[in-house]
């Protein structure tokens, strides 16, 4: 038997043993109790349960009424920073703020000749998401429909749209939304990227972005 039918055969009976935890029947509405519990009724508590939430993973966090006053905040940050270049996403409204900042700022899009190589240099990206996890402050990225990855995790700041209607409670909902093919491929993003491995010293940007801005947009 050969290394890899051993490790099969080892987790197919492991699979057969029973859980030692007694059986409980009324575990699933014990779990949706417990959940009502600390769930915001409405979609304002939902906004400032994930505003403070992203607080703690050392995110920021920003509330406005439309997309033209997300725009005007972007823009804010762009003259703050004075970004060398910048690139986002092919959503609509990622791609309507980056054709506003074009004149001023070089833009780097997805049909770049490197594509991973040029759009390493880009110092923001612009990016939409699918949802909004309140209870944890996540970001729901499907890889479905994206014309590239890179800009969720190439530049060092990411300013992610986000609209009210898409913050969920948790990821019981986020899973009760998607189909089984859409979840096989996306990612969660908590916060900017952090590391403490080394003396338990925190370090932000350590595998990607360094600083995330959530633009909040109360309609589109």
């Amino acid at each position: 038997m050969n290394s890899r039918d051993a490790i099969l055969n080892t987790i197919k009976s492991s699979l057969k043993n029973k859980s030692r935890l007694p059986d409980d029947p009324a575990v699933d509405d014990k779990i949706v109790a417990s959940l009502a519990d600390i769930t915001p009724k409405n979609i304002d508590g939902l906004a400032e349960q994930f505003k403070n939430e992203l607080d703690i993973v050392s995110g920021e966090f920003q509330a406005v009424a439309s997309e033209k006053q997300a725009a005007a905040a972007v823009r804010k940050i762009f003259d703050e920073t004075k970004p060398a270049t910048f690139t986002s996403t092919n959503g609509a409204a990622p791609r309507r703020i980056a054709g506003q900042l074009k004149k001023d700022f070089t833009y780097i899009g997805s049909d770049a000749g490197d594509r991973k190589a040029d759009m390493a240099r880009a110092a923001i990206g612009i990016v939409d998401v699918a949802y909004a996890i309140a209870e944890t402050a996540t970001l729901v990225v499907p890889f479905k429909g994206l014309d590239s990855t890179f800009p969720h995790f190439l530049p060092d700041v990411i300013i992610a749209l986000v609209y009210k209607d898409q913050l969920i409670a948790n990821q019981f909902e986020l899973f009760d939304k998607l189909d089984t093919e859409t979840a096989k491929n996306m990612v969660l993003v908590t916060g900017p990227s952090r590391t403490a491995d080394i003396e338990k010293i925190l370090i932000l940007g350590a595998h990607g972005p360094r600083r995330l801005i959530v633009v909040m947009m109360d309609e589109r």
